[in-house]
């Protein structure tokens, strides 16, 4: 399943879940502002059905304000939950919105936790960040314990490339956008039945967002539901996106056809995707991960541009054969 977040105004619940997400991320601790959550918004995912976590961050820069700045942010989000009626036995994210690289800077952004958790409860505290952060409030020592934090929203960004992957996560955002209701929206995957949301009777289950995609396809894969299998999908899932926007860079950067556009391309590939679901459960997208990966090494490796644009267009060919292969429509799509 896959869940928004968002800043930039209110989508609705209905148009949320028509386009197939389970729920939202949303800020919280600011009534007045545009990009935080309300209590109509909350009655709404509620209506529907779907789920609502919250997220707190004034600025990017927060977390620098330690453990002092901590606890004034978490009471600033709990005092906004608690008027819109959010359960208190919900967690609340903490936003580390920055690759965080020193060793005093992490040492900021823990005590930042700790002061949350001193407010929230250390067992309802979450973090957003990249890779190292969430691997470091996993692991920040507390007493005979460890853990600033027992939530988990890795980020894409600052996370390596290609990313790496904290194993304790609950949410995982996506570099890209996706529109709804034509406001713009962060797109991130569920990796935990309960992700922080506001109820989890009630809400959008990941089988019936499948049932949602899968079907229009002429060969839905297996819908199956045990724990192996949906791990598998969300693997893929992930994978797939990343290998997406990597190689449409590369067709970028190499093609002088006006007409073979990044989002032309990026529509066709989500769109082939889906056609080719039992291929990319049975490991397609693992091959070509591995050649996105080898491709990428040699363009890196090249002495010069003009070896580096021959070393893109000879893997633009290769992709192009493996489209062929695997998602023949889509190949007569890109040679057209």
């Amino acid at each position: 399943m896959q869940v928004l977040d968002y800043s930039a105004g209110f989508p609705g619940a209905a148009a949320i879940k028509a386009a197939g997400y389970g729920g939202a991320v949303r800020y919280i601790g600011f009534p007045d502002r545009r990009k935080c959550t309300s209590k109509a918004e909350l009655e709404d995912f509620t209506r529907h059905g779907i789920g609502m976590a919250l997220v707190y961050e004034d600025h990017a820069d927060d977390w620098r304000s330690g453990y002092s700045g901590g606890v004034a942010a978490a009471r600033r989000a709990r005092a906004h939950a608690d008027a819109i009626g959010f359960p208190r036995e919900r967690p609340i994210y903490m936003a580390v919105d920055r690759d965080v690289v020193t060793e005093p800077e992490f040492r900021a952004a823990m005590d930042y936790l700790r002061g949350a958790g001193s407010v929230l409860g250390r067992e309802w505290t979450g973090v957003y960040g990249e890779h190292d952060v969430c691997a470091r409030a996993a692991s920040e020592p507390v007493g005979e314990s460890r853990g600033v934090a027992r939530w988990f929203w890795q980020c894409r960004a600052w996370s390596g490339t290609p990313p790496r992957m904290f194993g304790g996560r609950h949410l995982y955002q996506y570099a890209g956008y996706v529109y709804v209701s034509g406001i713009t929206c962060d797109y991130n995957d569920v990796l935990r039945d309960d992700w922080g949301q506001h109820t989890l009777e009630g809400d959008v289950s990941a089988q019936e967002v499948w049932d949602h995609r899968v079907p229009r396809t002429p060969d839905p894969v297996d819908k199956r539901t045990d724990a192996a299998a949906w791990e598998l999908l969300r693997y893929t899932n992930e994978m797939t996106r990343e290998v997406r926007d990597v190689v449409l860079k590369v067709f970028a950067m190499v093609t002088s056809d006006p007409d073979i556009t990044e989002e032309r391309l990026r529509a066709l590939w989500d769109e082939q995707t889906t056609r080719q679901a039992k291929l990319v459960i049975e490991g397609v997208n693992a091959g070509i991960a591995q050649k996105v990966e080898d491709a990428l090494g040699r363009v890196q490796d090249a002495d010069n541009l003009e070896e580096a644009k021959e070393t893109a267009l000879a893997f633009r060919d290769e992709l192009a054969r493996l489209l062929a292969a695997h998602a023949p429509a889509a190949a007569q799509e890109v040679n057209a």
